[in-house]
């Protein structure tokens, strides 16, 4: 059995080339794409380590047409600018990530 941060199970948000998903939760039916109703964000740095940032109920079609998920989703974004800023500084995000601060703007 495969256990983790397993890839297959989130989707692709943001922009191309950060690390921030959903985690589509299926809690009522939607329409018969059996698309979920609500939708968890966070940075997936790797199977091991999952940044859950904050969800909520989707409505729209697009994150962006919600302010309350465009908020969210740039949130995440900023930290995950950030952490990558960090990373190429030489910063191991996987062994310092536990006492790490990140100030957003």
């Amino acid at each position: 059995m495969h256990t983790g941060v397993v890839e297959s199970m989130f989707r692709p948000e943001g922009n191309m080339g950060d690390r921030v998903c959903a985690l589509p939760l299926l809690t009522i039916r939607r329409d018969v794409k059996k698309r979920g109703t609500l939708r968890l964000y966070c940075i997936r740095l790797s199977e091991k380590l999952l940044i859950v940032g904050a969800g909520g109920k989707k409505c729209t079609t697009t994150y962006e047409q919600d302010p309350v998920l465009l908020e969210i989703v740039e949130t995440l974004k900023s930290i995950d600018k950030k952490l990558v800023t960090l990373e190429k500084s030489g910063i191991d995000i996987h062994s310092e990530i536990y006492n790490l601060t990140v100030r957003i703007n």
